[in-house]
């Protein structure tokens, strides 16, 4: 029997909102006995995510790209060297095994 071909296949994917993802992230990171301040500091940097997120018009975890996650990092490297914090970019390249890093530990 002959395969299908890819543009053939029926998906069916479970579209999944942004917000409502990140909201049970933090729920499960309570219900595992994180730390407060931790779940806390999760939660904020979420909400960063989120935001930047929106500036982009992705609303669903589908529409997040490896491109995007560059994007936010860049963008994270920004606002921490404007406060003085951790720069994951070096010399204005940003390095692919973080994205990919990022990229797996999101799935």
């Amino acid at each position: 029997m002959a395969q299908p071909r890819r543009d053939q296949l029926i998906r069916l994917v479970r579209r999944t909102d942004v917000e409502h993802e990140t909201a049970a992230f933090v729920i499960d990171r309570q219900a595992r006995g994180v730390s407060p301040r931790t779940v806390e500091f999760y939660a904020d940097e979420l909400r960063y995510l989120r935001d930047f997120l929106e500036t982009q018009q992705v609303t669903t975890v589908e529409r997040i790209t490896p491109t995007i996650v560059r994007q936010y990092l860049l963008h994270l490297a920004a606002r921490r060297f404007l406060r003085g914090g951790h720069s994951w970019v070096a010399d204005g390249v940003l390095c692919s095994t973080t994205v990919e890093e990022v990229l797996v530990t999101s799935q």
